[in-house]
């Protein structure tokens, strides 16, 4: 009788259990704010000057969708493609638009199910403790439960953009990947650039696991990638027409803006301060994830670690001190940054974390090739992080909330693709507190 009341207290919660939790977590923290939220936010004069007037412009013509309309918003036309718009406006033609509540709280739900698409992913590959510890700095984010809280477009697509990863993050040999998550991926692909045109890289990602999984390319990698070896074409026809169609829409935008975002907007601009804040926010984000990996994930031969060390030390010389004529402002971590000390145009705290953000994703990423049938997915996840940053790099401002989710989300399934696990309390306590510190910045930003 004791044995067996032993063994139901070591049992493992069941997975359900840790997705409902984040679902009333974040659900307490959302609706209270929708119905009496903060004014002071960013959000909210995105809302107000561009996507609820879209939203409204859009359901006053529905079902008439007319990009050149979109220009008499002036200014404050919002620079995505208008797929999330258009989407919120069919839903006024049932609830309305004169009160957004009814609005955000239908679109809240978007921002829910990317917070457990996410959970569901990391879960693939590690136990249901583990996944919720990975997942809760994520669903606590300030700037998730920000875009939850008010019409914003980030979380929408970046619900997208994990369908599109699903695939890399599935059990067993890449060939064998179940086609649900492959048909998921193609669909996914166009919906992210029709909601976020910025998402355009996810054609690479498509395409690279379209490679590994449908053409004889195996026969040429090492035999324990689990590469295809044959031809697939119904596979390369669907992944064919889901980057097509991507396409098709950014070729539509640049035939009626003439740009990739509306004329009220500046065209691209090289923004190199990118790497610094994406890499600051994976020491930040990645860093805690890092005591689950186990431990050959640190075992690099020596000129490997001095090769890491110089490429962080050329991170930290990069330019990092808050400026807004530079793009380098918008986030908590860019106003404090402002706060403290810098030095000829550099941040000692920016610059300690960006590099040791750069060590952090180097060991994420190598964790997660060790196993040689995990190398394929890795290579394509990194390449996923690289497609990120590229296409944000020509965007003029770094703010803190286009990063922050992705980042957030990248390093929860590279540590868990990497076999992270909840292998004791007080390696748990980092994201823990992470995740503390993630609830005190929401509450004093968003509720």
């Amino acid at each position: 009788m004791n044995r067996n009341r032993s063994v139901r207290r070591n049992r493992p919660p069941p997975s359900w259990l840790a997705a409902v939790g984040l679902v009333i977590i974040q659900s307490v923290l959302i609706y209270p704010a929708i119905w009496n939220g903060s004014q002071r936010v960013a959000e909210v004069i995105d809302q107000g000057l561009g996507h609820l007037p879209l939203i409204r412009h859009l359901a006053s013509d529905w079902p008439v969708l007319d990009l050149d309309r979109m220009q008499q918003l002036g200014p404050a036309t919002p620079m995505s493609f208008p797929g999330y718009h258009y989407g919120m406006a069919t839903v006024a033609q049932v609830v309305g638009a004169e009160d957004d509540r009814p609005l955000r709280t239908i679109s809240s739900l978007l921002s829910i199910a990317c917070t457990l698409l996410v959970y569901e992913l990391v879960r693939r590959r590690t136990s249901p403790r583990a996944a919720f510890f990975l997942t809760l700095p994520f669903a606590l984010s300030p700037y998730v439960i920000g875009n939850a809280v008010w019409l914003m477009t980030d979380l929408p697509a970046l619900l997208f953009v994990a369908l599109a990863m699903a695939p890399l993050i599935q059990r067993g040999p890449i060939r064998d990947t179940p086609s649900v998550w492959f048909y998921a991926a193609v669909v996914a692909v166009p919906a992210a650039v029709a909601v976020r045109q910025v998402h355009v890289w996810l054609t690479a990602v498509l395409a690279a696991f379209v490679i590994a999984t449908s053409t004889p390319v195996g026969s040429a990698m090492p035999e324990e990638w689990s590469l295809s070896t044959r031809w697939r074409p119904a596979r390369i026809c669907l992944g064919v027409f889901g980057a097509l169609v991507a396409i098709l829409l950014i070729t539509y935008l640049f035939v009626q803006w003439g740009n990739l975002s509306p004329t009220s907007y500046p065209g691209p601009v090289p923004h190199p301060a990118v790497w610094t804040s994406v890499s600051a926010q994976a020491a930040l984000f990645g860093g805690p994830m890092l005591l689950l990996l186990p431990a050959r994930a640190f075992r690099l031969p020596r000129p490997l670690w001095f090769a890491l060390g110089a490429c962080a030390l050329a991170t930290a010389l990069l330019p990092s001190s808050f400026s807004v004529e530079s793009g380098r402002w918008g986030g908590w971590l860019w106003s404090l940054t402002d706060r403290l000390p810098q030095f000829v145009g550099r941040s000692p705290l920016m610059a300690a974390l960006s590099a040791s953000g750069t060590l952090t994703i180097a060991l994420l990423g190598h964790a997660a090739l060790i196993k040689p049938q995990n190398a394929p997915r890795a290579l394509i996840l990194l390449s996923a992080l690289a497609g990120f940053i590229a296409a944000h790099a020509v965007h003029p401002v770094c703010f803190q909330r286009y990063y922050e989710p992705f980042v957030l989300m990248w390093c929860a399934l590279c540590a868990a693709l990497a076999g992270a696990r909840a292998r004791s309390r007080w390696r748990m306590l980092p994201l823990f507190v992470l995740s503390v510190l993630q609830f005190i910045l929401t509450l004093v930003r968003v509720v």
